[in-house]
Order: C-alpha cells, then sequence, then structure tokens
C-alpha cells in the first residue's frame, strides 16, 4: 500500500473536520495508536503500519482509500464540482460518489483476491 507524501497532512486534515483532538483520535483507535504516534505521523516522522492505517480509517469514519489515495475521494468530488459545465451539482455528486465508491469497493475485492 503506497502511503501519498501529504499522509500526515490529510490524517491532520480529516481529524479537524470531526472536531477530535489528536488525544481523542488515539483513544478512537482502541490502543492501535498514541497521542504521540498522531503527533509523528500528522509531522511526517513516522509512517502507519497497515493495522494503524486501519483503525485510523475505522476511527475518522473514512474508507483506507480516502486515506491513501493519491487524490482522496473529497479533492475529486470538489474538482467536479468546480466544473465549467452547468450541472445540478448535487445530482452530480450524488451520482459521481456513487461511481467512486463502487470504484473503491471493486479495488478492494480485486485487491484482496490478487494477494
Amino acid at each position: 500500500m503506497n502511503i501519498p507524501a501529504d499522509f500526515g497532512r490529510r490524517l491532520k486534515t480529516l481529524r479537524v473536520a470531526r472536531d477530535m483532538n489528536q488525544r481523542a483520535l488515539a483513544q478512537a483507535t482502541n490502543g492501535a495508536l498514541s497521542q504521540s504516534g498522531i503527533v509523528r505521523i500528522e509531522k511526517g516522522d513516522k509512517t502507519p503500519s497497515p493495522s494503524e492505517l486501519l483503525a485510523l480509517s475505522w476511527a475518522l469514519g473514512v474508507s483506507l482509500d480516502e486515506l491513501t489515495d493519491a487524490k482522496p475521494l473529497s479533492e475529486r468530488k470538489m474538482w467536479a464540482a468546480r466544473s465549467k459545465h452547468r450541472v445540478d451539482v448535487t445530482d452530480a455528486l450524488d451520482r459521481l460518489t456513487a461511481q467512486l465508491q463502487l470504484r473503491n469497493t471493486l479495488q478492494e475485492v480485486l485487491g484482496s483476491r490478487a494477494s
């Protein structure tokens, strides 16, 4: 699994968006990470292990792909919403979200079969 270079920033953005401090996030990982571990990851001093990534995704309520994709789902939705074409943005975001979630699910299923 590739960890993007901006993983620490991405983690902090997701944590703050959920109104969590580092201690609360550490507690939400059920012991998988300490507060100091969260700090080190956000600073870029530590690369999370696969089990830590899974704990973080559960604690933040996002998929592993949202944490580790080169372009997270939230950024892809924003890009689509900024299109120059006049469309019903709500409808477009709903359709795009469904398609991207399907893509992520298929990648997870196909990835687990290749392992």
